[in-house]
């Protein structure tokens, strides 16, 4: 852990939590004062928007006669389609966007790249997509480059508008949103009002859920990664016209990759009057022959153009758009490169609006001014607990404005992982009862102890997700609380974004930094940035990833801020001074910097790039980290010695999971285990299946109601003990599921939910069937995260599916039925032929080794300490795992993940035997002798 400059801890997750447990006994007993002392912001971030202030009180004062943005008393996310059409055309209208709505649609026709820096809230996500839509700018560059004789064929490429989105939940909620604001003018036109536009004209896709129609989809919204899936089998994207890669700052792996991708079809689909410059190539590669591993790369681009010119494909447009774009790099990537990999035509400084070259053409348009202004506000000191300071803030805020009526702005608090939001959550909901009754700025707690836990519940342990989860018992004292992360399945991501129930005069969120960008947290007004966020870092030197809270960027900042400034002017409180903030980093570190390249370099190679270190990178990565990818790729027999994708390495590249495990899948055929392994990586995949009650779960609900946290924390232990295996955490996992399968019935919600449930359950009594539970109660009974199961369910499915179909199919052929049965040695072996890459042996005592092995003190202490054996890395088994405090401990082990906090932890623990490594990886382990 690193010190941080905006706290006086360190950077450890952990450690408002165990600040927390050291006050739990005084807590009763104390009182809360809630007084953190801010000052305004004196850097120009803040003048920039303070000076919008004017502008904005003469705009309201226009605008007093006219519609407001906001047109529903009740603050829905979108006004529904039986709204009046003025009031969306009016909205929209509104948007800052909308000035440059010809400008935009204009530069996008006539230029192949076109990067678009607009501030947050000025709507490109929504607007620039449906504004290319409405002016038909698909169709006049269709029109100029193909004939009216054109094949009906050919007439189908390029007529889609493509937009991806770092994140799921971005991708669902701009597509309604969109859907909702294209239907006015689209029924107009006679169309059929009861006929939605969402899975028609406007579609999304993302991982397990699709709603589009391959013919009627002009708009479509998805994430980086499944268009990075789609180029795999279609590297020309034939189907796109138009390419919005949105929220570019962000600069995720997947982001970066697509850029290259799209590039790549962007330069084969240029007309052949613009290639001259690849012609002198294209003659030394006359029929492939003679190619050198060298210039395999180079022929593969020639082939893309051929195959392009042969179907007649129109040239592809690219938009970057981001609220904080650093326009140089974007410039670089896009500029066309000489033999040396320079820059051929270097950019003027002059005029960055004007990109122009022999062989391409890029603009940039920047749409200024946010929607409406936000004040900045900083803490005067240091605050040490962010959790802490979050709440006394939120608090604050909501009782100094509570008697306001006019002031029923919602509250944003972004926090840095899953673990602080729950731990947030559980302290707001407690300090929300026992204060509810003092409304002054020094709130004493009261004594009643009786009132009842009414809060949301929808934390995803067997209830129901139903619009009854959104009552009066979602409500502590006419405050909701929401939470917003990437884990929670996107029916319970969707009540950040409901309108407010009757009753409830105020909305807190708590969210990670998937509430940064793009979707839109309708009457948002104060916004709490604790200026943490998770990250993964990856040594290149160890091998080693780790997952680790850090400083956030200013750019992220700024994004953050900007939440408070979408529906009305807006405050920001930052929890760390403003000199701490002039020493955060302008933007973020590329996340391909900082991670295992391991599945990048198969995705690549699976897309026919024969060398990655040639690939157009937006940010070229470490040859360090490449070169420790390609070992574990080798290792793994993915490739060979001259980086040659192998035939093993290709199934591995059709499976959407992280090379080991798509190595552990790939060995379950070997030992007849299949169907178990589907089970263990599919369970691998969903986060926290094991319910525990007060371990930091704000969502109990109404289990603890009933009874105390004490009681709860016992019948959670006992009904995980019918689980778990003494062989380690897989086995564990594959009990759960299995259990889960035979004792309950699940019927997703798309095929009638829980009534389907119940009505199946009555219709099989008496039969086989009798005994089993709706799947809810049975997660309920069993404290278990029904969420985490439907995924896994989800995620099984699919592997499944992959794994079934035939290799002429773009499958693997395997037989998803094979089974180990009662025989669970084979899956063991399968397990460490799997993940013999990340196994460790237990550690011995000094004084053990001096004694023979005798047991003493000094061993047992050292019971649960183990080394890895490849690093030497000293490491503990996590408490959460079922091999925590065995006794014996195991003398070898496996390992799913390594997790750094203030020790190194290893999860996903199962216990092999030594000597299979030498079976199975005899070039890795040599044998040795046993006493």
């Amino acid at each position: 852990t690193t010190t941080n400059p905006t706290t006086a801890t360190t950077t450890n997750p952990t450690t408002s939590k165990s600040k927390k447990k050291k006050k739990k006994s005084k807590e009763k007993n104390r009182k809360r004062s809630i007084s953190i002392d801010y000052t305004t912001s004196t850097n120009a971030e803040s003048k920039a928007t303070d000076t919008n202030v004017e502008k904005h009180e003469k705009q309201k004062e226009e605008e007093s006669n006219t519609t407001p943005i906001i047109t529903t008393k009740k603050q829905k996310l979108s006004p529904p389609l039986s709204s009046s059409s003025c009031s969306i055309t009016e909205a929209r209208k509104r948007l800052p966007v909308y000035k440059f709505k010809r400008e935009i649609c204009s530069l996008i026709e006539h230029n192949d790249v076109v990067l678009v820096v607009a501030e947050t809230g000025s709507g490109k996500s929504t607007q620039i997509p449906a504004y290319l839509h409405e002016q038909n700018v698909l169709r006049q560059i269709r029109s100029k480059f193909s004939s009216s004789a054109s094949s009906t064929k050919q007439q189908q490429y390029g007529q889609i508008i493509g937009i991806t989105q770092p994140r799921r939940v971005a991708a669902i909620t701009i597509a309604k949103r969109v859907s909702e604001e294209l239907a006015p003018s689209y029924f107009r036109n006679g169309t059929d009002s009861n006929k939605s536009l969402l899975g028609n004209l406007v579609g999304y896709r993302v991982r397990f859920d699709s709603n589009s129609s391959p013919y009627q989809t002009k708009i479509l919204y998805l994430t980086d990664g499944m268009l990075l899936r789609e180029a795999i089998s279609d590297p020309l994207l034939r189907k796109y016209g138009i390419i919005v890669l949105d929220e570019a700052h962000e600069r995720s792996l997947q982001t970066d990759i697509l850029f290259g991708v799209v590039k790549r079809a962007m330069e084969a689909r240029r007309p052949p009057s613009r290639q001259s410059s690849s012609q002198s190539v294209e003659k030394s590669f006359e029929k492939g022959e003679g190619v050198s591993d060298e210039d395999k790369d180079a022929f593969i681009k020639v082939r893309l153009k051929e195959v392009s010119q042969q179907l007649r494909l129109p040239p592809l447009h690219v938009v970057v758009m981001s609220a904080t774009l650093d326009i140089q790099t974007f410039q670089n990537f896009f500029s066309p490169k000489d033999a040396n990999g320079n820059d051929s035509l270097p950019l003027s400084n002059e005029d960055e609006s004007d990109i122009s070259t022999s062989d391409l053409n890029m603009q940039m348009i920047k749409i200024p001014g946010r929607q409406y202004p936000v004040q900045i506000l900083y803490t005067k000191d240091v605050q040490e607990d962010y959790i802490d300071s979050a709440l006394s803030t939120a608090l604050q805020i909501h009782f100094d404005m509570v008697q306001e009526e006019e002031d029923k702005g919602d509250i944003l608090i972004f926090l840095p992982g899953q673990e602080e939001i729950e731990d947030l959550s559980v302290l707001l909901k407690k300090h929300l009862k026992d204060e509810a009754t003092t409304f002054t700025n020094s709130l004493s707690r009261t004594s009643n102890t009786n009132n009842k836990d009414i809060v949301q519940s929808i934390k995803g342990i067997g209830t129901s997700l139903s619009s009854s989860s959104t009552s009066s018992s979602a409500i502590i004292n006419n405050v909701l609380i929401c939470s917003l992360y990437a884990a929670l399945p996107p029916e319970q991501q969707m009540f950040a974004f409901q309108p407010k129930p009757p009753g409830c005069i105020r909305k807190i969120i708590l969210a990670t930094n998937i509430a940064e960008t793009s979707v839109t947290l309708e009457g948002i007004k104060y916004v709490i940035d604790c200026g943490k966020h998770k990250m993964r870092d990856f040594s290149g030197a160890t091998g080693m990833e780790r997952l680790m809270v850090s400083d956030i960027s200013k750019a992220q900042a700024a994004q953050r801020a900007g939440r408070a400034g979408r529906m009305s002017s807006g405050y920001c409180f930052r929890l760390y001074p403003e000199y701490a903030f002039e020493t955060l980093e302008k933007t973020t570190m590329p996340e391909i910097l900082r991670v295992n390249l391991a599945h990048v370099v198969l995705q690549l190679k699976g897309m026919g790039i024969h060398d990655p270190r040639t690939f157009d990178f937006l940010t070229v990565p470490n040859t360090q980290s490449l070169l420790k990818a390609f070992e574990l790729l080798y290792a793994l027999g993915a490739v060979d010695s001259t980086m040659n994708l192998t035939i093993y390495g290709k199934k591995m590249a059709k499976l959407p999971l992280d090379p080991i495990f798509s190595h552990l899948l790939l060995q379950s055929p070997k030992y007849e285990c299949t169907a178990e392994m589907l089970t263990a990586v599919a369970m691998l995949s969903a986060e926290n299946i094991f319910y525990r009650p007060g371990g930091g779960g704000g969502g109990s609900g109404a289990m603890e109601e009933e009874v105390g946290v004490a009681s709860s924390m016992s019948k959670a232990s006992a009904a995980h003990r019918r689980f778990a295996s003494h062989e380690g955490d897989l086995p564990t996992l594959l009990a759960v599921y299995q259990a889960w399968r035979k004792e309950a019935v699940y019927i997703p919600s798309s095929m009638g939910g829980m009534k389907a449930q119940k009505r199946q359950i009555r219709d099989n009594k008496g039969s086989k069937g009798m005994g089993k539970l709706p799947h809810g109660e049975w997660c309920t009974r069993n404290f278990i995260s029904g969420r985490a199961l439907v995924r896994a369910h989800d995620v099984r499915n699919q592997l499944s599916e992959i794994c079934s179909r035939t290799e002429e199919k773009n499958g693997l052929g395997m037989d998803v039925f094979a089974s180990c049965g009662a025989e669970m040695e084979s899956f063991f072996k399968c397990v460490c032929a799997g993940l013999f890459l990340q196994v460790a042996s237990r550690m011995q005592s000094i004084v053990e080794i001096k004694k023979g092995g005798s047991r003493n003190l000094a061993a047992n202490n050292l019971r649960g300490r183990y080394k890895t054996k490849i690093g030497g890395e000293e490491v503990s088994i996590h408490p959460a795992s079922a091999m925590f405090g065995r006794n014996p401990a195991p003398k070898c082990v496996v390992y799913t993940e390594l997790l750094v906090t203030k020790k190194t932890y290893i999860r996903g623990v199962t216990q092999v035997r030594e000597e299979w490594l030498t079976d199975i990886a005899p070039q890795f382990f040599k044998r040795e002798a046993t006493s």
